[in-house]
């Protein structure tokens, strides 16, 4: 009923990338899918194959169907947490729990879409069941089984984090929930290692071959990021870093959880988002640490002895620090909603986590939480997510004739998501971005001066990718390497993924008298 996926990054990269990489172009075209050509390109492979080989139901069906996965891992994770409770209650609250979690915005906005963000949410879920799991039965926790226990669990973090760089702050997380499993400084300084050595073989599992082709191509394993540390020559020196989202100042940070719970169109590309959770979880661990404090410390002192404070075992101060360190690793570094869908699934069993520790009595509990999640699922408001009515092909591109392909280069400039459309151009032609988010003309760098010495010395013909509107920066563009449009030469090229009025335009030198 959503209908068919046709978001910017889908247009950009989805479905380049995966064609790139089976077909060797990643230094035959020039970064045509923008800053985005780099990224690690397993993760789409899947959505490839569907794509070339089934009809785009069925594609969005077997999307929807991975992403489904998450509800059942989450009722699982909901089960391992509630192990105390009566059979019924436990398998009651669970489902709640577990149904309050994907009817989040973020799960409904790209349910069977192709950002990817649904997908690397399993190794989470999954790393954070086994653990959970064994944090439930293990009363020692310096055993082999639980170290065996623990690399699977940060192995998968890790694998997550390789096929999906902003993954990373789970990964800072898992690892500050590691500090609430065992005490004394050694036992954790263990843990963390095993749990960060596993971590980085997770991440050469997935994405291992793709650091040694970035490395060999361009200098830099994470290239173009932390390019202020590697120092590719092919993009400028600076770490890039998207901080469109990002709280300006202190005061923003502390409001930022409360800030989602209301109409917001900041922080999710543009678009209105609502929702309470985050907001729900920010008080209730407010709560739970001052009185955690006054127990320990302003009771101490009238009393004599210290006071007990909330009732958070093993389990679930994992858990809650899990949730608050990937949180603040996540707000200080993206604060791009879709990037916090675990964080989405997992906060109704946080506040039911957090409502237990503090209320004893389970009357009072279920009198709290009720209401919290029904509020929840009130006030939640899912951003809209480009789609389109389904069709009898996924994508319906027409792309008009032109002279000899074999010897033809593809020019685009400009921030347009038109890497889509290159698999059904002749594969012969090549494909150059002058212009984009990852280069500009006029740059001095590696890949301004190879896209120079290309278009410079190419014998064959020129074409641009363009719309009407874009022509006069076109212009500008094409002057920096001496080119130009042929007027009245424009051939319409025809997708439903785009608004009317997309060409290919000749183009010819510029000649000096």
């Amino acid at each position: 009923s959503l209908g068919q996926d046709n978001n910017w990054d889908l247009r950009n990269y989805h479905y380049y990338n995966p064609y790139a990489f089976m077909n060797d172009r990643l230094l035959f075209d020039y970064a045509p899918a923008q800053l985005q050509t780099f990224l690690n390109p397993a993760l789409d492979l899947p959505f490839y194959y569907l794509v070339t080989n089934f009809g785009p139901k069925v594609v969005g069906f077997s999307m929807g169907l991975l992403h489904g996965i998450n509800f059942s891992l989450l009722f699982a994770l909901c089960l391992v947490m509630l192990a105390t409770y009566d059979p019924l209650i436990r398998l009651g609250v669970a489902l709640l729990g577990a149904i309050a979690g994907v009817y989040a915005p973020i799960m409904i906005a790209l349910l069977g879409t192709t950002t990817n963000d649904l997908t690397v949410t399993l190794f989470v879920l999954v790393a954070l069941v086994i653990v959970e799991q064994k944090l439930a039965s293990e009363q020692r926790f310096r055993s082999v089984e639980w170290w065996s226990v623990l690399g699977i669990a940060s192995a998968l973090i890790g694998m997550g984090i390789g096929l999906k760089l902003t993954q990373a702050v789970y990964g800072i997380g898992f690892l500050l929930a590691l500090l609430a499993v065992d005490s004394g400084l050694r036992n954790r300084v263990f843990n963390l290692g095993v749990a960060g050595i596993s971590m980085v073989a997770g991440i050469l599992i997935t994405s291992g071959f793709w650091i040694i082709r970035l490395w060999n191509d361009y200098g830099n394993p994470l290239f173009p990021f932390y390019n202020k540390i590697f120092n590719s020559s092919y993009f400028p020196p600076n770490n890039f870093a998207d901080s469109r989202y990002l709280p300006t100042d202190i005061l923003d940070h502390l409001l930022f959880p409360f800030a989602i719970a209301t109409e917001s169109q900041h922080t999710y590309l543009q678009h209105q988002y609502r929702d309470i959770r985050f907001a729900l979880v920010a008080v209730l661990v407010l709560i739970t640490i001052v009185w955690f404090f006054y127990g320990r410390f302003i009771q101490r002192s009238d009393t004599g002895r210290a006071q007990s404070g909330p009732a958070l075992n093993k389990q679930a101060s994992f858990l809650v620090i899990f949730f608050v360190g990937s949180y603040l690793a996540w707000q200080l570094k993206f604060a791009v909603l879709r990037y916090s869908n675990p964080l989405e699934l997992l906060s109704p069993l946080v506040i039911l986590l957090l409502i237990r520790s503090l209320i004893t009595q389970p009357f009072y509990r279920m009198l709290a939480l009720a209401p919290a999640l029904l509020t929840i699922a009130v006030v939640m408001q899912p951003p809209e997510h480009d789609r389109i009515p389904w069709a009898s092909s996924f994508f319906q591109v027409e792309i008009p004739a032109y002279d000899d392909p074999e010897n033809a280069i593809i020019i685009l400039d400009g921030p347009r998501p038109w890497g889509y459309l290159i698999p059904f151009f002749p594969p012969e032609s090549r494909f150059v971005r002058v212009s984009s988010n990852f280069s500009k003309p006029g740059q001095e760098t590696q890949y301004q001066t190879e896209v120079h010495k290309l278009l410079r010395d190419h014998q064959g013909h020129y074409y641009l990718v363009t719309r009407s509107r874009f022509t006069r920066q076109n212009v500008t563009d094409l002057a920096h390497y001496q080119l130009k449009l042929i007027p009245g030469a424009a051939r319409p090229i025809l997708s439903r993924h785009e608004n009317p009025g997309l060409f290919l335009v000749p183009l010819e030198r510029i000649t000096t008298p």
